[in-house]
């Protein structure tokens, strides 16, 4: 069993995010949560997707929330990650999951959201007008509330 925040785990479940907003915001989640601790290869969560891939069972992760070994903050997490992984099949109660998240869960939480919203891709509109940078390219106006700063 690999350790649970080898770099390796975690490149292979960004990897296997990759372009989808609401899965990448899941996989943040886990890796950046309580120092990656919920997203080590040895979840029943995270499954192996060949030698260097990962993704997160959200079925499994919908049933980490419902009880067992978790704490009651990290069943809350588990429950918001279940609704990102699956895009509505495991509904999340967050009136019952963010009143039970610490300082520091919930600001993952706010930036999973943002990140789900897709809020670091969204063009600067001044006037009614999407604002061209200097080379002409759409300028962005970053993340509505961006990732803390760490180590993931």
């Amino acid at each position: 069993m690999s350790p649970p925040n080898e770099p390796s785990t975690a490149a292979g479940l960004r990897a296997c995010a990759k372009g989808d907003y609401t899965y990448e915001a899941a996989v943040e989640l886990l890796i950046r949560a309580w120092g990656g601790r919920l997203a080590g290869d040895g979840n029943e969560w995270i499954q192996s997707e060949g030698p260097s891939g990962y993704s997160i069972h959200a079925r499994e992760a919908a049933r980490a929330a419902e009880g067992g070994v978790l704490s009651g903050g990290e069943q809350r997490l588990m429950a918001i990650v279940a609704a990102l992984a699956d895009g509505g099949m495991y509904p999340v109660n967050l009136s019952d999951a963010i009143s039970g998240l610490d300082r520091e869960a919930m600001a993952l939480v706010l930036a999973a959201l943002a990140h789900a919203n897709g809020s670091h891709e969204h063009p600067l509109i001044i006037d009614g007008q999407w604002f061209r940078g200097e080379d002409e390219r759409i300028a962005r106006v970053g993340s509505l509330y961006p990732w803390p700063e760490d180590d993931a």
